[in-house]
């Protein structure tokens, strides 16, 4: 009987002393998860990140002669991400002057001055490719690509803005790639629209070229009357934009 008691104390004892060991590690990694940096599952001081969560990569900075572990949502220049079953990581590109790549063997953007093509970077376009600018690769057609409108310019005439019923305004975009011999023409880089101008006075009105000359002076109040007049009501506000739009045709 005495035998089953301290087999059984014997058996309480190492049963305790495995869930205070369990709990000492759970603590322990609790704590030592707070001091990871963001993103990382695990971690070491030396080291960094070791593991990252399930939607980042491990990306592995080199320092010296040590590597530094850091979770990151896009693997940086020169590097392609890889997803695993358990872990995503980067890896090098490992083509010569390549940027940025798709897989180790396919290059999707080249160093300045060299040029994609096909994956690889070479100097020069082969015969009958044309250069794209914007991409930066060699193509068989280039068609020209314009980018967004910048904003509408005040509205002015004369290069005044004040003085007139009407003015002008307008808006530019730049091209952003260059059509080849073969290649589709830009479009229209300038856009010009009638505005009707903000009823107003000039500060000098003897040397502006407005239609608040001083033969007209007489006639102000008049000119005022209608715009105040025309501004009141959308049909007549359309129609002066018609008008003004046949004034500048």
């Amino acid at each position: 009987m005495s035998c089953v008691r301290l087999v059984l104390f014997l058996f309480c004892v190492a049963t305790d002393l495995h869930v205070g060991r369990a709990r000492m590690e759970n603590r322990q990694m609790r704590s030592y998860r707070q001091l990871c940096p963001p993103g990382c599952t695990s971690c070491s001081a030396i080291n960094g990140c070791i593991t990252c969560q399930p939607n980042l990569f491990l990306f592995l900075a080199r320092s010296g002669m040590r590597q530094q572990g850091i979770c990151t949502h896009s693997c940086p220049t020169g590097y392609y991400g890889v997803r695993r079953h358990n872990y995503s990581i980067c890896y090098k590109c490992q083509i010569e002057n390549c940027e940025t790549c798709f897989g180790q063997s396919f290059c999707t953007r080249c160093r300045e001055p060299f040029l994609s093509y096909r994956g690889q970077c070479i100097d020069r376009c082969p015969e009958g490719m044309h250069y794209a600018n914007y991409s930066k690769d060699c193509r068989p057609t280039v068609d020209c690509m314009a980018g967004p409108w910048a904003l509408w310019s005040p509205c002015t005439r004369n290069g005044q803005n004040c003085g007139y019923r009407y003015g002008m305004i307008t808006r530019t975009r730049e091209v952003l790639e260059s059509p080849s011999p073969n290649g589709a023409r830009c479009p229209s880089l300038i856009e010009t629209r009638c505005c009707l101008m903000e009823m107003r006075r000039c500060v000098d009105l003897t040397y502006n070229n407005s239609d608040l000359i001083p033969e007209k002076k007489k006639n102000r109040s008049d000119f005022t009357t209608s715009i105040i007049d025309n501004m009141e009501s959308s049909e007549n506000v359309s129609n002066t934009l018609l008008q003004c739009s046949n004034e500048h045709n």
